[in-house]
């Protein structure tokens, strides 16, 4: 931060001239204040003479405190492998959400377990765990801060449960095969092995079968498994393999030399498309049993405030710029920045941590207060929200709109073809037969065509991601997070960046006849107009210093440059970087 300023010019410690400190190439902290030097040599002359009295510029961080941590819950992130039906996990959490509005409508009364167990009809209507629920709403009732919302004005809660639509947030991966799919297709990668064995042994009788039942074998398996938008079109793998079953049969009707060679082929090539399939779907099972968890942790109903009621909806109708109410115990179903209140909160699913949240901090879904409310701003919501973004849109995900997974799956999808008109073509000029062209041209199309090509590719970027939520590190985008891939080196300020999430002014110094709270004061009343970062490190530290912003006007903010303005007595004021004091 400069601001500029009319004074005279400084001195150079070592040499004695006058120095322009906008221009000061070489620039020194002694005892507290700014020292300003010609050149190089200067400064080195000057700082090895009072080497013994330079302090520090550096400043002592105080340790940070120790984060509160959660060993005796076990995390819901990433999932468990046996999963409870997601009917069953949306149940429960419909019943806990109208335990909860009934709640808040009723007065605390110490009794109140006395009163309920009078009232054996209440009982009949619970839910199957309303016991467990109930008793988790009285304890939390018992304190009453716990439960206040802030909200303003107070409004009354009128809970309308609103079911949410089946494919809300479903996985966008589909799921594991059956039991019965995969023996299908063990079967077929036998068989396929098998044809190429038996003619080692000399039943060369044997191949065609062999190889027909692991080719129809490897179609079907193609053509039942839901299409992965991860992957490439399917129609590269089963027509190579289609095209390879004609011409087997072809060889072996008309009698052709190499008949038994084709059918050796086409078995091994369906073995190794089956193998493929069965190694992708079997390594894609842990991103798969991830997503589904996250789906589950995020499938929550949100009390919205609708005029004068709050109403219960599911997470995934709720619109960005409406406002949620969350209590403690519950999960934050959307993305938005805290209005009011405050709360001990665990940050993510899964989190061994927790930290307050308060107004204006932002918070996520999948978020869990553990106690105090909090009245929020949704800002994104549905598949938008930060943690369902690039791990459950089937159009968004990070292995389908990565930039390498792109072209990746352009490469197999494009460069097939290719590969396979350049190899039959090969063929014919080594003066081949048709059935042998056909042979040359699908074995080149199947190795440059592999699903598993395509698939690895976007497997690594889905895993790399899952492992990043699991560290509460989400991205806006496949690219960004691409980008973070190649990253090598971050530099950031360690005081404020990485203690407080944000910059901090250390010391103000002022040049000239300007007075430091006059300094201060103007460049406060010029960063009003700024939404940077620095600004609002400006800011914080004239209030920290007791200085008011001063009034000033024409505030303008130059990207990346900094502010300028008029102060009150029409003198020109700019507070920025030295580009900008230099260009004005």
């Amino acid at each position: 931060m400069g601001a500029s300023v009319e004074g005279p010019e400084t001195i150079c410690p070592a040499c004695g001239k006058s120095v322009d400190p906008l221009r000061a190439g070489h620039v020194a902290i002694l005892e507290g204040g700014f020292r300003y030097y010609c050149d190089r040599e200067c400064k080195a002359r000057h700082l090895q003479a009072v080497a013994a009295s330079i302090v520090s510029d550096d400043v002592a961080t105080a340790e940070p405190p120790r984060v509160a941590e959660k060993p005796t819950e076990p995390p819901h992130f990433p999932a468990p492998s046996v999963e409870r039906p997601a009917d069953a996990d949306r149940d429960a959490d419909r019943a806990r959400a109208r335990d909860r509005a009934r709640d808040a409508d009723a007065e605390p009364d110490r009794d109140r377990d006395r009163d309920r167990d009078a009232e054996p009809d209440r009982d009949r209507d619970a839910e199957p765990d309303g016991d467990s629920d109930s008793d988790s709403d009285s304890d939390s009732d018992s304190d009453p801060d716990s439960r206040a919302v802030p909200a303003e004005p107070p409004v009354s809660t009128a809970a309308v449960s609103v079911a949410p639509p089946s494919s809300a947030l479903a996985p966008a991966s589909s799921r594991a095969r059956s039991g019965s799919g995969e023996a299908f297709a063990i079967g077929g990668l036998v068989a396929g092995a098998l044809s190429a064995l038996v003619g080692v042994a000399g039943a060369d009788e044997a191949r065609l079968p062999l190889a027909l039942i692991a080719a129809v074998a490897a179609i079907a398996h193609l053509a039942m498994r839901p299409r992965e938008p991860a992957d490439g079109s399917k129609l590269v793998t089963a027509l190579p393999i289609a095209a390879l079953t004609l011409a087997a049969v072809w060889t072996r009707a008309t009698g052709e030399p190499r008949a038994a060679a084709i059918a050796g082929l086409l078995g091994v090539s369906a073995a190794c498309v089956l193998f493929t399939e069965l190694w992708v779907s079997r390594a894609r099972r842990g991103v798969e049993a991830t997503r589904a968890g996250i789906a589950r942790d995020l499938d929550v109903t949100v009390r919205v405030m609708r005029g004068d009621a709050v109403e219960e909806i599911a997470a995934a109708l709720v619109k960005p710029g409406e406002r949620v109410v969350v209590d403690s115990g519950a999960v934050v179903g959307v993305d938005g920045i805290v209005l009011g209140g405050e709360a001990q909160v665990v940050p993510w699913p899964g989190a061994a941590i927790e930290v307050t949240k308060r107004e204006g901090d932002a918070i996520v879904a999948g978020a869990r207060l553990v106690s105090g409310a909090l009245r929020l701003n949704v800002t994104w919501s549905g598949n938008e929200r930060a943690w369902t973004r690039l791990a459950l849109s089937s159009t968004l995900r990070v292995d389908v709109t990565a930039p390498i997974a792109k072209l990746a799956r352009a490469a197999v999808e494009r460069g097939t073809g290719l590969a396979a008109a350049l190899a039959g073509v090969a063929a014919y000029a080594n003066g081949d037969g048709p059935p042998e062209i056909v042979a040359t041209a699908c074995a080149a199309a199947l190795a440059c065509g592999a699903v598993g090509v395509a698939a690895m590719v976007g497997l690594a970027h889905a895993e790399g991601h899952t492992q990043a939520l699991a560290h509460g590190i989400v991205f806006k985008d496949a690219a960004g997070f691409d980008r973070a891939g190649r990253t090598d080196v971050a530099v950031v300020c360690s005081r404020g960046t990485v203690l407080m999430g944000e910059p901090e002014i250390v010391a103000f110094e002022a040049l000239g006849a300007v007075e430091t709270g006059r300094l201060v004061s103007l460049a406060a009343g010029a960063e009003t107009a700024s939404t940077h970062p620095f600004a609002s490190a400006i800011l914080r530290g004239a209030r920290s210093r007791g200085e008011a912003p001063e009034n000033v006007r024409n505030a303008a903010a130059h990207a990346g440059l900094g502010v300028t303005a008029l102060t009150a007595e029409g003198e020109r004021l700019v507070v920025g970087s030295r580009a900008l004091l230099l260009q004005e």
